[in-house]
């Protein structure tokens, strides 16, 4: 796992919403440094996730549509390959864009991928994304739900000091703070606390 790929798609990636995002962190932090050879089982990405299966492969083939992922077809890891055909899960590469990292950064990984026999990444072969989708507005924002009205507090329930929680603090100025408390009673409060505590004096 690299750090920088986990980073992108927690910080960066275009992705549609949480659940999105909840995915692709679990499919790339098993992923190379440069965003190849990420591969985990449906069941298993759902299970990082926190999705059902199903959920975990339509979501991941929601993201190759819009070109955050890509199957990968060359320079599989030896781990994936040890797999039986028949078990191998579909092996992603994570699409970074070359202009996400910074000069310094995507030389040092250009070399790490000449010596993996990769070719370097550049603007050609890892583009710029588009920008995630529009949220999709509810359909019921701003409708009066049926058969709600609003009710008086339950008895007990409110502020014993009602509708003056706050206090002025200056013009144009409210605190909810609470007013400040003595450090050290009156004389007058102290005559009268040591009447009500002896009564016979």
């Amino acid at each position: 796992m690299s750090l920088y790929p986990v980073l992108w798609a927690i910080d960066h990636a275009p992705v549609n919403d949480a659940e999105e995002r909840a995915i692709l962190v679990a499919l790339v932090v098993k992923g190379d440094f440069d965003g190849m050879n990420c591969f985990r089982s449906y069941p298993t990405l759902a299970a990082a996730a926190r999705v059902d299966p199903k959920t975990a492969g339509r979501r991941c083939r929601a993201m190759e549509s819009r070109g955050i992922l890509r199957r990968q077809t060359k320079h599989q890891s030896r781990t994936w390959l040890s797999i039986p055909k028949e078990q191998r899960p579909v092996i992603w590469e994570v699409m970074i864009p070359a202009e996400w990292w910074s000069a310094a950064q995507l030389e040092s990984i250009n070399e790490q991928r000449a010596g993996l026999g990769r070719a370097a990444l550049t603007p050609d072969n890892r583009p710029p994304l588009a920008a995630a989708p529009p949220k999709r507005t509810r359909s019921d924002k701003g409708v009066k739900r049926s058969g709600t009205t609003s009710s008086a507090p339950t008895p007990g329930t409110d502020s014993p000091r009602g509708k003056r929680d706050t206090q002025t603090g200056g013009v144009g100025f409210e605190t909810t703070h609470p007013p400040p408390i003595l450090s050290h009673p009156t004389r007058h409060h102290t005559v009268m606390l040591k009447n009500k505590t002896n009564p016979q004096q």
